[in-house]
């Protein structure tokens, strides 16, 4: 069964902050920040790293990411969307 998935389009209406959560064996890191979603304000946490030695949180900047989906975004209205 597949999850159901879709994006929301909004503007960031808070500064982002870093805030940490402590865990057992680790400290999380998260970059958060607030966007208003069809009216009512939701806080969107990211994921920026752990203290934890074996995290397995990889990424990596792409500055020319160019595909199909972008469009979809683009075009799409602003609040919250089921795709």
């Amino acid at each position: 069964m597949a999850l159901p998935y879709g994006f929301v389009k909004a503007k960031i209406v808070t500064a982002p902050q870093l805030k940490s959560t402590r865990r057992p064996h680790e400290v999380q890191y998260h970059l958060h920040f607030g966007v208003t979603v069809d009216g009512a304000q939701w806080d969107i946490a990211v994921n920026v790293g752990t203290t934890d030695a074996d995290d397995l949180l990889k990424y990596k900047l792409v500055f020319d990411f160019n595909h199909n989906v972008l469009q979809t975004l683009e075009n799409g209205a602003e609040g919250a969307t089921a795709t």
